[in-house]
């Protein structure tokens, strides 16, 4: 059996599934396509993207490469109508792997000692939903006990770096509407610079590789806590310096500065999310934020 799916009917509990269950269809071939002009402007090799990821053992492929004369259409339904002009209210009933595609992410950067973990637990809490942790600090604190923390490679800010983008996306899956990063590639690439004194093409190039939807750098106006990795209050001052440059001339995200106690941040975060409108359909659906994750 071949079915159709619209533009938006993906997403949306997957029907194909419902009808399965139920025995009125056993669908093999899957075929995704585009067929009304209110739908998302998502482009179809997107959607085919999530199909395969969500139902790896169907065949889907785009409607350019098959006849949708020999389909049998899926109704969207209600559902599929309302997360085309309210995603954030029908979440519950998107597919997790199309949570995790659509999740606002917040990336939260900043030096060392400015609040970066406090922060994405704490708006992480009040969203209710998920966060990634900073994978460097566990990769510094087990090199610390292996003894080589005085001694640092390209290919250990490339392996951060890719680790920290496969926990992130590994952990968007059947995220909420919001989503708040511990840290990012970029980060890394700028750490690299700090410990190697210079900078690496190919962390930089992961960096790049993928794009925030905000980012928020936190404030150096909190008392420096020194523990067993970081460096010191004056690479603190040095580093804070730096994400503001890359910030403001490099990457092209909206950015915000944080500072003051955790709730005023959190405040900050939110305001800005709203003023951004970041959770309306037309923000979640626009194809630039589809076409690195």
């Amino acid at each position: 059996m071949v079915c159709w799916h619209d533009a938006f009917v993906p997403p949306v509990l997957a029907q194909h599934e419902f009808l399965c269950r139920h025995a009125e269809v056993d669908p093999t071939t899957l075929v995704v396509g585009r067929r009304r002009r209110t739908d998302p402007p998502l482009s179809v090799d997107v959607r085919v993207r999530w199909l395969r990821s969500a139902h790896p053992t169907y065949t889907v492929v785009s409607a350019a490469a098959f006849d949708a004369r020999r389909c049998q259409s899926v109704p969207g339904g209600a559902q599929a109508e309302a997360a085309r002009h309210d995603p954030v209210s029908a979440w519950s009933v998107l597919h997790p792997v199309v949570q995790g595609a659509l999740t606002t992410r917040v990336c939260v950067v900043g030096a060392e000692s400015t609040g970066k973990t406090t922060l994405v637990r704490a708006m992480s809490e009040r969203h209710g939903t998920k966060g990634v942790g900073e994978y460097g600090r566990d990769y510094t604190i087990a090199k610390k006990d292996a003894g080589t923390n005085d001694h640092w490679t390209t290919e250990d800010f490339v392996r951060i770096a890719e680790e920290q983008q496969r926990l992130e996306d590994e952990a968007a899956i059947g995220a909420g509407p919001l989503f708040f990063c511990d840290t990012d590639a970029m980060t890394t690439a700028l750490w690299h610079e700090r410990y190697q004194g210079s900078s690496s093409k190919v962390v930089d190039r992961l960096g790049r590789m993928r794009t925030y939807d905000l980012f928020v750098l936190c404030d150096t106006d909190i008392p420096w806590e020194r523990d067993a990795i970081r460096l010191g209050a004056d690479t603190r001052s040095a580093m804070h310096r730096r994400f503001i440059d890359v910030l403001s001339i490099q990457r092209r995200e909206p950015w915000i500065l944080v500072s003051g106690s955790v709730e005023q941040r959190m405040e900050a975060v939110d305001e800005e999310i709203r003023r951004l409108r970041l959770l309306t359909a037309d923000a979640i659906y626009a194809p630039t934020r589809h076409h690195l994750r």
